[in-house]
């Protein structure tokens, strides 16, 4: 309930320490600029790995976590963080109140939300079959449950293959 006050209140409500900021309310200078920078930039028609390998020369930004370099994924996923905007997150989305409004952060934001809604809406329209489970066997996606009807998927047990009616990917979870 703590946690749900908080963001209600526009609050920051816990969490390690996202990138572009010093502390939960206030943006680091140089993290801040980069991100405003590669939102431009991707609007103006650069592509995430432009912005990796642009931040990767940087030693200022040239570390993700300490030693892992950054990747076009993990650039994406900053500039799409709503806390940027200055908006208050719930389970990855942005957080509304009982009107279905999105609840203003009362940190600063990085980018004006304007900026940001126009960044999102371009990695969206450049999105091509992310997210499409691969195919891991020849019976993937023929092969349907006889309780449900639901897809069945390949799987292992041990070292002997199995299909598996998945109950978290919308099947019933009985039938492997």
């Amino acid at each position: 309930r703590q946690k749900q006050q908080r963001r209600e209140a526009g609050l920051p409500h816990g969490g390690r320490i996202p990138f572009g900021w010093q502390d939960l309310m206030t943006p680091d200078p140089v993290q801040a600029r980069a991100i405003g920078e590669a939102i431009t930039a991707v609007v103006a028609g650069a592509s995430l790995y432009d912005v990796a390998a642009r931040w990767n020369a940087d030693p200022a930004l040239g570390r993700r976590m300490g030693s892992t370099p950054w990747s076009g994924n993990d650039v994406g996923k900053v500039l799409t963080a709503a806390r940027h905007a200055g908006l208050v997150v719930k389970d990855g989305e942005v957080a509304t109140d009982a009107e279905g409004a999105a609840i203003p952060a009362v940190w600063p934001a990085i980018v004006p939300r304007e900026l940001w809604d126009e960044s999102r809406a371009v990695l969206a329209s450049r999105a091509t079959g992310v997210g499409v489970p691969r195919r891991r066997g020849w019976l993937s996606g023929l092969v349907r449950c006889a309780a449900c009807g639901s897809k069945l998927t390949r799987s292992n047990s041990g070292a002997r293959p199995i299909w598996r009616c998945w109950k978290e990917r919308g099947g019933c979870g009985g039938v492997s």
